[in-house]
C-alpha cells in the first residue's frame, strides 16, 4: 500500500503546480486592474500596473495613449492621487480614432469624489500645471 501512495503523491504535487499556473494566468486576464496616478504620473513600478501592462501588451500602444491623456488631465489639476479602473481604460483604447475628452477620462477614475474636489474647487483647481494660465482664462 505504501508504494501506491508514493506514486500518487508526485502526481498530486504536479497537479497543484499546474493548477496554480493556470489560476495565476487566468487571474491576470480576469482580474480587476486598478492602479494609481500620483500628481500626474502613473505608478509604473507597482505590481498592479505591471500586471495590467502584461495582460494588455498586445494593444499597449492605444492603452498607453489613454493613460498618457489621463496623466495630463490629473497633472493639469494637480490631483495628488487618483485610482484608475484599467477596464475602463481598455474600453476607451478600443476606439483608436476618437480622442477621449475629459468627461471620458474622468469616468476611468474610481475615487471620483476626491478627484472632483480638485477639478471644481478654485483654490485647488488652479494649482496644477499651467494653473495661472487656466485662472486667467477663467477670469
Amino acid at each position: 500500500m505504501s508504494p501506491v501512495n508514493s506514486d500518487l503523491q508526485p502526481l498530486s504535487t504536479n497537479y497543484n503546480k499546474t493548477e496554480k499556473k493556470l489560476l495565476d494566468s487566468l487571474g491576470e486576464v480576469y482580474s480587476i486592474h486598478q492602479f494609481a496616478i500620483k500628481y500626474g504620473s502613473t505608478a509604473e513600478k507597482s505590481p498592479e500596473f505591471t500586471t495590467f501592462k502584461r495582460a494588455n501588451i498586445t494593444r499597449w500602444g492605444a492603452v498607453s495613449l489613454v493613460i498618457h491623456l489621463l496623466e495630463g488631465y490629473m497633472k493639469k489639476y494637480n490631483v495628488p492621487h487618483a485610482v484608475v479602473d484599467g477596464g475602463k481604460i481598455l474600453i476607451l483604447a478600443e476606439d483608436e480614432l476618437t480622442r477621449p475628452d475629459e468627461k471620458d477620462l474622468f469616468a476611468c477614475i474610481l475615487n471620483q469624489a476626491q478627484v472632483h474636489e480638485f477639478l471644481v474647487d478654485p483654490e485647488k483647481k488652479f494649482k496644477g500645471q499651467n494653473g495661472e494660465h487656466l485662472a486667467a482664462i477663467a477670469l
